[in-house]
């Protein structure tokens, strides 16, 4: 019994040690985490400026997504007999460069000294110094130095000058405080959390046995659960804030349709007014504006809390085809697990399912799509009717197909192949009837490939001959913008290109570039199976890229459609290597977990986070358009090009002149078209704001011979008067 007994304490006290071994490796993973992470300290940027004219100055900080809306402040200038400090307070982001932006007023300014200030460093630039180290100075007429002040005379509506030098190389904005009290903490928690487990036995706590114990037979599920927790979380912030984070135009213009389908306009040819009647430029199939405008209706939610509400539900409701998906690729459950864990982590999926965009309805129907697929493969052998099956490929494919091809162009090639590796098994293995063979794979084919690509190209043709009877809308048909969707062959093979990708695509997804080559070495000792399935997945997220390669370029947005087959990739390896009997493979696979974790986590509030709180930058425009204009009024809008931005916020049908077009016959049929309309304003942004002789023009163009004229920040307005 003594034996016994020795030998049950050496071999607990066995486990006890790879217990600790493997504690220390995940203790280093979360250390490199948290020294990978960015800990930054708020910025303040102070102008002196000396002004006699009352304006807005605006400061926008680029965090590696080039200057935007969302990622700026705006100050209010009052004139002055002196010079005047103007404090631009930034949140802690990783400010790469910043632009000013002085207003948009001609005037004479003076200006005596910039300061970037943190908690502990600061930089300031003299007159002299802002002439040489800052660049890009636009709209400025005259450029002096007098008496150590710099003079600057404004001639343009939207002046400018850029601080392009990186700032992280000139000063420290990381918070060096706070990363060290987080490891101090961490390492602090790690070596309690391993006191109390080494000496259980002694200490009269014995139920934490029994809890670690649960934690560890439940480690997938709890991480499951907790990514999930997470990810509402985190779509929760800003919830009631604007549409006016990234890519406003883009969600505001999916918005505006849901509005005026509320408003009686047709549930197909679907109207997005801001091109001038007629109203309809369809793109998408409908299918997510109506569910929202459904829920508005029927619930009398918020039009902006109903489409972010969709997404996330249509996301949320995308985890199951993914799961048995896997699952049919005979991966385990807490392979799958772990996998779907990553997916709720990654910083593109939190952020871009919270977003009124048709991006996660696509993606679920495409996933749907494939799932059913895999569906009618595994009955195939089977005396099962799969009519149904084939019914559920046609439709999901078809409504995928016609809400966004892009996404569903991946879901249809991994189809393809799937059918094409099946149809290889089934000749290798000989068939005593190849009449039948054929039949069924024709059938297949019908419903899978030809139905949802019929559907798709009949919605194309329908939404180009609505887009045709619109003057202002000729640049969107699908011949129009081929070269926009596909790019140039110079594009594929332009190393700018795929430098972003690596630089920004795959960080929105895993959180860390670097990860991506990191786990692809490993990939090399996974089992054949798991390394199939990581290449095969690799391989459908590269092709969009190849394909829609300028639509990925300029909008980071669009890889939501195939992001997850990286993601799935990298999750498939390390879920084979924290599988793995070998100790020192299986401790490589939780500290790459942890570490691609903690990036995406990292990533998110670095770089999403901080734009989910935008605020509307039209509350005093609309206010006036409420009192000058009816809600029957038509706006038209130059120099804003065809955003719906300022539409759906002051909530007036426009029509965005692009361009100044006069003495053509686009601008005649405009004007034909809008006959029957009345204009309740002529608005001017940007540089057409202060060209005033075609300000003029166009004032008269439309019978503006009493007007109120109106300025704001960016833009003029000129509203009709009757008398």
């Amino acid at each position: 019994m003594v034996i016994m007994k020795d030998d049950t304490i050496k071999k607990v006290k066995n486990k006890k040690i790879v217990f600790f071994a493997i504690s220390c490796l995940l203790l280093l993973a979360m250390l490199f985490g948290i020294s990978r992470m960015h800990f930054y300290q708020p910025v303040k940027i102070t102008v002196e400026v000396k002004t006699n004219t009352a304006d807005t100055y605006q400061l926008f900080y680029d965090t590696g997504r080039d200057f935007n809306e969302a990622e700026s402040v705006r100050i209010n200038v009052l004139p002055a007999d002196d010079y005047q400090s103007v404090v631009f307070v930034l949140p802690p982001v990783a400010l790469r460069h910043f632009r000013i932006d002085p207003g948009s007023i001609s005037k004479l300014i003076e200006m005596k000294k910039i300061t970037l200030e943190t908690r502990q460093q600061s930089l300031a630039w003299t007159p002299k110094e802002i002439l040489t180290e800052f660049t890009s100075f636009y709209d400025f007429a005259q450029m002096t130095i007098v008496d150590n002040r710099l003079r600057l005379e404004i001639t343009g509506n939207d002046p400018q000058f850029v601080y392009a030098q990186n700032i992280d190389e000139k000063i420290n904005l990381t918070d060096e405080g706070s990363k060290k009290r987080y490891f101090i903490f961490t390492i602090l928690l790690f070596f309690l959390g391993i006191v109390v487990i080494w000496f259980w036995e002694i200490l009269p706590i014995p139920p934490i046995l029994s809890i670690l114990s649960f934690i560890n037979r439940n480690k997938y599920r709890i991480l499951f659960i907790f990514s999930l927790m997470f990810f509402l979380a985190s779509i929760s912030i800003g919830w009631n804030s604007t549409l006016l984070d990234y890519y406003g135009f883009r969600q505001t213009q999916t918005a505006i349709t849901v509005s005026y389908l509320l408003k009686g306009g047709p549930w197909l040819a679907y109207e997005t007014p801001v091109l001038g009647p007629p109203w309809s430029i369809p793109f998408e199939f409908p299918l997510y504006q109506w569910i929202v405008a459904s829920a508005v209706k029927v619930g009398g939610f918020p039009i902006d809390q109903s489409g972010r509400f969709v997404s996330v539900l249509f996301f949320i409701l995308a985890i199951y085809p993914i799961f048995k998906i896997l699952k049919a690729l005979k991966l385990t459950t807490n392979n799958i697990l772990l996998i779907l864990s990553l997916i709720c982590f990654s910083p593109q999926y939190i952020f871009w399912s919270r977003t009124f965009m048709i991006e996660s309805t696509a993606l679920a129907l495409s996933l749907y799509y494939l799932w059913i697929v895999f569906l009618y493969f595994e009955n195939r052998d089977s005396s099962q009717k799969k009519w149904h099956i084939l019914a559920g490929v046609a439709l999901f494919g078809a409504l995928a197909g016609m809400v966004k091809i892009t996404t569903y162009f991946t879901f249809i090639f991994g189809a393809l192949l799937l059918f094409l590796l099946q149809l290889y098994r089934q000749i290798k293995e000989g068939t005593d009837d190849k009449k039948k063979l054929v039949l069924v794979e024709i059938k297949f084919i019908f419903f899978a490939f030809v139905i949802p690509t019929a559907a798709t190209l009949l919605w194309i043709s329908f939404a180009d001959s609505q887009k045709s009877l619109n003057p202002l809308a000729d640049f969107l048909t699908s011949a129009s913008l081929k070269t926009w969707n596909f790019g140039t062959l110079a594009d594929r093979l332009s190393m700018t290109t795929w430098s972003l990708f690596y630089q920004r695509t795959i960080t929105d997804l895993i959180g860390e570039n670097k990860l991506l080559f990191i786990v692809g070495y490993c990939g090399l000792f996974c089992n054949s199976k798991y390394l199939k399935i990581a290449l095969v997945s690799l391989l459908l997220f590269l092709i969009p890229l190849c394909t829609f390669t300028n639509l990925h370029f300029v909008h980071s947005y669009y890889v939501y459609g195939n992001g997850i087959f990286l993601i799935v990739a990298l999750g498939v390896i390390i879920a084979n290597f924290v599988d793995s009997d070998i100790s020192f493979k299986r401790a490589t696979g939780y500290v790459l977990l942890m570490i691609m974790i903690i990036c995406s986590i990292a990533h998110y509030y670095t770089n999403f986070w901080p734009a989910q709180g935008a605020t509307s930058c039209y509350a005093e425009i609309k206010k006036d358009v409420d009192a000058y204009t009816s809600d029957k009024d038509i706006l038209l809008i130059f120099g804003a090009d065809w955003s719906s931005e300022m539409p759906y916020y002051l909530e007036r049908r426009t029509a965005m002149v692009r361009g100044v077009m006069r003495d053509t016959p686009k601008y005649s049929n405009l004007k034909k078209n809008l006959s029957d309309y009345r204009i309740g304003a002529l608005i001017f942004c940007g540089k057409e704001k202060n060209a005033k002789p075609e300000v003029n023009t166009f004032l008269r163009d439309f019978n503006f011979n009493h007007y109120l004229p109106k300025s704001y920040a960016d833009c003029d307005a000129y509203y009709y008067q009757e008398y």
